[in-house]
């Protein structure tokens, strides 16, 4: 198989290989990442093959090893290529430090919670089947002996399935399985790992502590175990009750921060504490022994205004954002976007329970003063899943040194979540240029009303943002704002012919002043692409500023539309995961999420997406839009008519979309009557861009392309290539479109995988 390509997998080497299958790790040229893929030996278990990807498919928790894709014709599974070694190979025939087994077991309770929250018995854990990353990492493999509840069993009644040492009795005997059975089998592998051997009678030889879970967890009869993984974890956390008493109360082994491991004749120096990253319940634990653990996510909450003045708002708003930048600098912390945080602001929620809600291991809160010329902002890191305190200090600073506090801010906060800085990162928060003051608050008036995203208030943030320029024709900040700023115009329905040239050149000048700015990059790449139709450097400028600011959600958002565009849709709707995570409650990445998933016809995650969208943001267009295109394909015209008017009555210009939408849903004469109202307004991008798509749902083709080729177009031209909207799909029909993605410097569509 080595060197082979199957699909579009290059296989490199073998991994590994069992009862049941070999494993080999590959590169998905797609995508261009590794995977591993696992082939059945027998082509008789491909039915398990595939019953293995559908559960593991359904399971998204960071302790189980993720599912890419099944091709039961090559009779094999892509999944998530991990490093590290098996728990079976890392144990050897050694008990492991308690600190770190107790640690290892609670991300397996953690992962099998979520299988068993969703009904699904794995009923084969075993050290072979976990492996562990190299900073102590868990991944849950193989579900293949899956049992979903209410289906049918994988084997016939009264045969025993799993592994011999790791069965409970009940599953010996051949009899249902349910989480019970899966409890047994973490107390095999906890006492696996802290005695170097499976269990063959009670667990004597553990401190009382420990063997009192063991045993409790190994219990003959379900009836007796633990009956949730949740107990487990809780007896487990609770072994800090001995702590009063000295470690040695339930630690049998000496205290050790780094143990020494010998895998493949190498030696690899581990810090145990340092690099167990587990779930919630485990870091109560590790921090009686080691301190907080390493934190790779973190969100900044609206910093509080103290002055009791509101014209002071928009400071301690500006100083949040630009705090989010900072950290988003940082390649090893992943920042929550500033949509998602706004909305706490004067929320009184407790801290652990909005971290929850936003995905973060900890959140930085704080307050900042303004009097005069000086600033004074207080600032805390407290780690969620304990709510404690990692740190808080005050910093003071004249106003034109703020951004020397901000990178002094952003240093402490790697410090404190233990994250080491590249050399170029420190550099950049170290070195600090002053600013003008009057700039720098002309700038923060700026972004915080672009950031309203209203069309009236972007107007206004540009005005601001053009003063900034003005007052200091060499501060980067403004023209990155203002290059986001007429991007956000062309995006619009109140698009003007110069948005995307403007963009550009503010894009240009604020890179050559500081090419650190990641905005600006984005910025230009978009112009490059959607303006210019240079989609090789539209996507290094995507890139660049991922790689600048890899928290960016808006470079991921508009890298995943480029792809789409070329119908590679996979990586799109990858990247805009990625943007919703990012910044989980921004409107704008949960409502086009929604339409990459129509454009793949997965209308029940296309609705969800949408329907959060509305929910979040009942004034954005787009959520009502994007459902009126689903119920549309659905053939529910009614439902997708109502929805696309509301878009409408909440933008009054996204009217025009009705148009091709009663075409498609028959009712022409509304379609004519809009179409004829579209025609006595002033011609404008995104007048140009409805025209033609509701000449083309009428038919009438020549109109159509004649408004096809009106410039200067909209920024949504390239995506007449891909997207199904109503008139789109007559559009590329026509033999004169072939010409017109050469124009766009686009591919034939017979090129790239795509719907169409």
């Amino acid at each position: 198989m080595v060197g082979k390509t199957i699909t579009h997998y290059r296989v490199l080497e073998k991994l590994g290989e069992g009862g049941m299958g070999v494993v080999y790790k590959a590169r998905d040229t797609d995508l261009d990442r590794l995977v591993a893929l696992k082939f059945l030996l027998s082509s008789e278990d491909v039915p398990r093959l595939l019953r293995e990807a559908k559960t593991a498919a359904s399971l998204n928790h960071p302790n189980i090893c993720s599912v890419y894709e099944v091709a039961p014709e090559h009779g094999f599974i892509a999944m998530e290529l991990v490093e590290g070694q098996s728990l079976a190979a890392r144990i050897g025939s050694r008990p492991l430090p308690v600190e770190e087994a107790v640690g290892l077991a609670v991300q397996i309770c953690e992962g099998l919670k979520a299988a068993h929250d969703k009904g699904i018995t794995h009923r084969d854990i075993k050290s072979a089947n976990i492996l562990v990353t190299p900073d102590g990492h868990v991944k849950i493999l193989d579900f293949g002996l899956a049992r979903v509840a209410g289906q049918a069993g994988l084997t016939r009644e009264g045969a025993a399935a799993g592994t011999p040492g790791y069965m409970a009795p009940e599953q010996m005997r051949g009899e249902p399985a349910d989480r019970r059975t899966d409890i047994w089998a973490v107390g095999a592998v906890l006492h696996e790992m802290l005695t170097g051997r499976l269990p063959m009678g009670q667990a004597e030889t553990l401190p009382e502590g420990l063997g009192r879970i063991v045993r409790k967890a190994l219990a003959a009869h379900p009836g007796e175990r633990y009956q949730h993984v949740e107990d487990l974890v809780v007896d487990l956390v609770a072994l800090r009750q001995g702590l009063s008493k000295g470690p040695q109360a339930f630690i049998a082994q000496p205290r050790r921060r780094q143990v020494l491991w010998l895998v493949g004749g190498g030696a690899v120096a581990l810090a145990v504490a340092a690099g167990l990253k587990m779930g919630g319940i485990w870091r109560r634990v590790s921090a009686l022994f080691t301190g907080p653990a390493q934190i790779r996510s973190i969100a900044v909450l609206p910093l509080e205004n103290l002055s009791g003045d509101a014209e002071q708002e928009i400071f301690s708003v500006g100083m949040t954002d630009a705090l989010i930048t900072d950290l988003a600098k940082i390649r090893a912390l992943r920042v929550t976007g500033r949509r998602s945080v706004m909305r706490y602001k004067n929320a009184r929620k407790p801290l652990p329970e909005i971290a929850r809600e936003l995905g973060v291991e900890a959140v930085l809160d704080g307050s900042v003063l303004r009097e005069g010329g000086r600033v004074r902002v207080t600032a805390q890191l407290i780690e969620a899943s304990t709510d404690r305190h990692l740190w808080a200090e005050s910093y003071e600073r004249e106003l034109s040194s703020i951004l020397a506090l901000q990178g002094e801010i952003s240093r402490a906060v790697a410090r404190g979540v233990r994250v080491q800085l590249r050399p170029e990162e420190e550099t950049r928060l170290a070195t600090r240029r002053q600013v003008n003051p009057a700039t720098y608050e002309a700038y923060l008036r700026g972004m915080l009303y672009l950031n309203k995203s209203t069309p009236a208030d972007t107007m206004k943030g540009i005005e601001y943002l053009q003063q900034a320029v003005e007052a200091d024709p060499a501060d980067p900040l403004a023209y990155a704002g203002l290059a986001l700023g007429y991007v956000t115009v062309a995006h619009s329905a109140e698009a003007q012919a110069d948005s995307l040239p403007r963009a550009k050149a503010a894009a240009r000048t604020a890179l050559k002043l500081d090419p650190s700015q990641a905005e600006a990059a984005a910025a230009l790449g978009l112009v490059e692409g959607y303006h210019d139709w240079s989609w090789d450097d539209g996507f290094r400028n995507l890139d660049r500023a991922l790689d600048t600011n890899p928290s960016l959600a808006i470079a991921y958002y508009h890298r995943s539309w480029f792809s789409a565009i070329f119908g590679r849709m996979k990586e799109a709707i990858a990247d805009h995961r990625q943007a919703q995570q990012l910044d989980p409650f921004n409107p704008l990445h949960t409502a086009w999420l929604g339409e990459l998933y129509r454009m793949e016809r997965r209308y029940d995650e296309a609705t969800a997406e949408v329907l959060k969208s509305i929910e979040m943001a009942p004034q954005f267009p787009p959520g009502h839009f994007i459902l009126g295109l689903i119920r549309l394909d659905q053939g529910r015209h009614d439902e997708a008519i109502a929805a696309i008017k509301k878009a409408g009555e909440v933008a009054p210009n996204w009217r025009w979309a009705l148009g091709p939408a009663c075409a498609a849903a028959g009712r022409i004469s509304e379609a004519r009557k809009l179409l004829a109202e579209l025609g006595q307004l002033t011609p404008a991008p995104f007048r140009a861009f409805w025209r033609v798509q509701i000449n083309a749902a009428l038919g009438n083709m020549d109109e159509a392309f004649r408004w096809l080729n009106y410039e200067p177009h909209h920024i949504w031209l390239a995506a007449f290539r891909v997207s199904p909207w109503p008139g789109m799909e007559a559009v590329r029909k026509d033999p004169r479109f072939p010409a017109q993605l050469r124009r766009m410097n686009l591919p034939p569509i017979s090129q790239a995988s795509s719907r169409v």
